[in-house]
Formats: C-alpha cells, sequence, structure tokens
C-alpha cells in the first residue's frame, strides 16, 4: 500500500507542474524496485511520520473515551462480530475529513454519534483525534507532536483542531499533502472494500 500510495504522490507533484505523466508497467516496476530500497522520506518536510494514538469519544459505537496507542511496527486490531473493529477505521477517515455519510456507513452525518441504549443515554457530540509524531518535522509544522481533532454536535456543526488551535478542513488538507495521508489514502482500507 506504502508504494501504490508513493506513486500517487509522484503523480500528484507531477500534475501540480503541469507535467503528463506517462507511466507504462515497467516504469512503474522499476520505481516499486527504487522506493522499496530508499527509505521513506515523509513527504514535504523530509524524516517519517508515525501514528502515535487514536482517541475517540462518542463515535459510533464507543460511548467511553477510549486510547489506542500504535507502537512501532504492526497493531492488529481484533474482536468478534459487533465488536466496533469497523469503526476504528471509520474514525480515521473522518478525522481526516471524510463528508460522506455513506462512506462512514450511516444514513446522515448524525448516526455516527453514540445514539444511547437501553441504560446510556445518548451523547451529543463525538470527538475523534489523531496524534502524530512530528519529531522529524515529516509535517511542515513546528512541533514534535501533531494532534488532529474534530468534533461534530448533533446540531450538524462541525470543529476542527491541529493541536488544539481551531482551524479549518483546508488546513487539516493542505498539512497533509504529499504525505499520502488522507481520507482518500490507500493506507485506509473499509469494510467490503
Amino acid at each position: 500500500m506504502f508504494i501504490i500510495s508513493k506513486i500517487n504522490i509522484l503523480r500528484r507533484r507531477r500534475a501540480k507542474e503541469n507535467e503528463k505523466w506517462f507511466c507504462s508497467k515497467k516504469t512503474q516496476y522499476a520505481i516499486i524496485k527504487q522506493l522499496k530500497t530508499r527509505p521513506h522520506s515523509g513527504g514535504v518536510g523530509g524524516g517519517n511520520l508515525f501514528l502515535k494514538r487514536l482517541e475517540v469519544f462518542g463515535f459510533k459505537s464507543f460511548a467511553d473515551k477510549i486510547e489506542l496507542q500504535f507502537n512501532q511496527g504492526i497493531t492488529a486490531i481484533v474482536g468478534p462480530n459487533g465488536s466496533g473493529k469497523s469503526n476504528v477505521g471509520d474514525a480515521v477517515r473522518w478525522v481526516l475529513g471524510e463528508q460522506s455519510a455513506k462512506q462512514l456507513r450511516g444514513g446522515k452525518m448524525e448516526d455516527i454519534i453514540f445514539n444511547g441504549t437501553e441504560k446510556r443515554k445518548k451523547l451529543s457530540f463525538c470527538e475523534v483525534t489523531l496524534v502524530f509524531d512530528n519529531e522529524d518535522r515529516a509535517l511542515p509544522i513546528d512541533y514534535s507532536e501533531v494532534a488532529i481533532t474534530r468534533r461534530l454536535y448533533r446540531s450538524g456543526e462541525s470543529e476542527y483542531y491541529i493541536n488544539k488551535g481551531a482551524c479549518r478542513l483546508k488546513d487539516v488538507t493542505e498539512l497533509f499533502m504529499d504525505t499520502g495521508i488522507g481520507k482518500e489514502g490507500y493506507s485506509i482500507v473499509g469494510q467490503g472494500k
């Protein structure tokens, strides 16, 4: 997935420079071989970008605040059917700017807010935060840790934050430009895809 993502980054850079990208299979294999032998530069700022943790509150089935720590290597989320495994992927896609409730397996955006049970009241908002390690300055921002937060209220109002400072969706999108990270990124594979 990283390799496909890197090729898309190259395609976007070429498109920005108003050049056409003609890429035969032979050229793609050469690019893939070159990328496999070289460490990932991490985008605009250089360096590596690591996902440190995901914090979720009130999103779909997560009524209580949860925090998932991601260490280097592979992290697997396992559990029985209906335990909320797919909701973790949906939370990542949503915090990165997904606007379609259908893509999040809902009918309307309000459906992603915890709707209550027999023993618990429904919540008035939900919030998801993605925290990245930016020690290597892979993102063009002068912080060693970058937290992206999105909050949605039942009224339909949505808020975005970068390191607890209010911002726009456009700011979040621009921050991750040329990194391969985003709601359309190949690194996010949804259920049934």
